[in-house]
């Protein structure tokens, strides 16, 4: 269905409806919505021509607003943030129309709900619950160790016998103190060990 200079409407035929309400050109309006995907998206441009569905992401240094592979270069005293996750099948992608030239190579990436992500053992076997950070291999998150940004909550178990390199992971990106690890508490001042509720350290 395309509508061309124009807006598309649905109602349930009660109170305000399409008929009686003013609409914008360009939008579209309905009482309810239901998509069968599991994630919303937003489009990012990238120069990273390797990319692919489950790939971890962070921002590309040199190139502002464009997004590369997540990877955490050899020696490196500091790790770039995660910025999330590749989007296999958005529910509903933002930004699918601009001006960009056709050229321009755009991923989705995923802003919240559930994704395939693919991970390793780096951090030991993945249990449900467990926060998946990034790996020591390019684009691929593990069971977070240590404290650092993470992408989400693993929805599924991952180890040795698993027959897949993904989970599914619930998008939920958050710094995960680990158990044995000092923290600083911005808001008190007040040292801890470990701990975090995905709100407050404690």
């Amino acid at each position: 269905l395309m509508v061309s200079d124009g807006a598309l409407c649905v109602d349930n035929g009660a109170g305000n409806t399409c008929a009686t309400s003013a609409r914008t050109r360009g939008g579209v309006y309905a009482e309810t919505g239901a998509l069968t995907g599991l994630d919303v998206a937003e489009q990012y441009r990238t120069m990273d021509t390797g990319l692919e569905a489950g790939d971890l992401l962070s921002a590309d240094p040199e190139n502002p607003k464009f997004v590369k592979k997540y990877d955490i270069s050899a020696g490196a005293t500091t790790s770039p943030t995660i910025l999330g996750v590749v989007s296999t099948a958005p529910g509903l992608l933002l930004g699918g129309f601009s001006d960009d030239a056709p050229s321009v190579l755009k991923v989705p990436v995923a802003l919240t709900g559930r994704v395939p992500v693919k991970v390793n053992l780096d951090g030991g076997e993945v249990a449900i619950g467990d926060r998946i950070g990034a790996s020591f291999a390019a684009g691929v998150g593990a069971r977070a160790t240590t404290s650092g940004q993470t992408l989400g909550i693993a929805l599924e178990a991952y180890d040795e016998t698993s027959t897949t390199t993904s989970i599914m992971v619930f998008v939920d990106r958050h710094y995960y103190f680990a158990p044995n690890d000092l923290f600083v508490d911005s808001a008190t001042g007040n040292i801890g060990i470990g701990g975090f509720d995905g709100l407050t350290a404690s």
